[in-house]
C-alpha cells in the first residue's frame, strides 16, 4: 500500500476529534520514567476570535493545533500565520495570543502538559516555529482516545513519541558516532541568525578551522560547514517570509545578512525566486 493511501485525510481526523472530545474527560494519572515524558495532560478543543485583546503567559507547555479556519498567533511579539493542521508549541513563560485571520472563528485543539521526566530542552528545535506535528494524522487521534479512556500513561507516551517525531524532522541528520558533529550542527542551528563562520565555530569548540572541516567530512558526505550555515539561514528566512510580516531588511538582519540585497541574492540562488515573490506565492 502506498504512503498516500496510508494517510488519513485531515477532514476525517477533524470529525473524529470532534466526536472524541464530546465524551467526558478523564482524570490524570501517573507515568513511567523515561528520557522525556510529559505529564499532567489536559486536552480541550475551542473556538476563538480574540484580536490580540488578551495575551497569556503561564508555566505550562501548550501544543495548539488549528483544526478549521485560518488564524495568526503572536509569540513574544512575533506574528505567525496558521492554517488547518498547522501547530505551534508555546513554551513556559512565553507571552502569546491568537486571532482569526478572517471573518468568523477558527477551531483548535490544545494539549497542555508539564515535563514529568527530563526537561523542555529537547523540544527547543520546535520553539517559535510553525510545524505539522502529525503528518499522517494518526498520533493525535490515539492520544485523544487514550486520554478519554483514562489511559493516561499511554496518552503521555504517545504525546512524547509525537513530539520526538516532530523534533527529529527538524534535526540535522548525522552519523550516530559523530557526537561532536551533532553538537556543532546544533550550535549552527541555534546561531544561524548571526554572523556565523567556520572560524567562530572553531573558536567555540576550541579546535582549528581545519578540524571543523575534517569532522564534517568524516560524519556527513558532501556537506561543508559553510553549506550547513547557509542552509540553516535559508530555513530561517523561508519560515519568516511565510509566517511573519517582517520587511525584507528586517528578515535579512535576523538571518545574519549585512544588506537586503545580499539576502535577496542568496535566497534567489537557493529557491530560484526572489524573497518578495516567494512570500507572495506562499503567504
Amino acid at each position: 500500500m502506498s504512503e498516500a493511501n496510508n494517510k488519513i485525510p485531515f477532514s476525517t481526523m477533524l470529525r473524529e476529534i470532534r466526536k472524541i472530545m464530546r465524551k467526558p474527560q478523564a482524570d490524570n494519572a501517573s507515568f513511567p520514567a523515561v528520557n522525556f515524558m510529559p505529564c499532567d495532560l489536559k486536552i480541550w478543543t475551542g473556538k476563538d476570535s480574540d484580536f490580540f485583546l488578551r495575551s497569556f503567559c503561564h508555566h505550562r507547555m501548550i501544543l495548539k493545533i488549528i483544526l478549521a479556519g485560518n488564524a495568526s498567533t503572536n509569540i513574544d511579539g512575533v506574528r505567525y500565520r496558521l492554517k488547518p493542521s498547522d501547530a505551534v508549541l508555546y513554551f513556559p513563560m512565553q507571552t502569546h495570543s491568537t486571532e482569526t485571520d478572517e471573518d468568523g472563528v477558527f477551531e483548535y485543539l490544545a494539549i497542555t502538559f508539564v515535563a514529568g521526566m527530563g526537561n523542555y530542552d529537547v523540544l527547543d528545535v520546535l520553539k517559535n516555529r510553525v510545524f505539522h506535528p502529525d503528518p499522517e494524522n494518526r498520533f493525535i487521534l490515539d492520544i485523544l482516545k487514550a486520554w478519554n479512556e483514562n489511559q493516561q500513561v499511554r496518552a503521555a507516551c504517545l504525546l512524547s513519541e509525537l513530539l520526538s517525531s516532530a523534533v527529529s524532522r527538524f534535526a540535522v541528520k548525522s552519523n550516530p558516532s559523530g557526537g561532536e558533529f551533532g553538537e556543532m550542527a546544533e550550535y549552527i542551528r541555534k546561531n544561524c541568525h548571526g554572523d556565523l563562520s567556520v572560524k567562530k565555530i572553531a573558536s567555540e569548540f576550541e579546535i582549528s578551522p581545519q578540524s571543523v572541516r575534517r569532522i564534517f567530512h568524516r560524519n556527513i558526505t558532501g556537506l561543508t560547514p559553510a553549506a550547513l550555515i547557509r542552509q540553516q539561514k535559508m530555513i530561517l528566512a523561508e519560515e519568516l517570509l511565510r509566517r511573519t510580516e517582517f520587511s525584507l531588511p528586517e528578515i535579512a538582519a535576523q538571518c545574519g545578512f549585512a544588506t537586503a540585497f545580499s539576502f535577496s541574492r542568496a535566497f534567489r540562488r537557493e529557491y530560484g525566486v526572489p524573497p518578495a515573490l516567494y512570500r507572495k506565492q506562499h503567504s
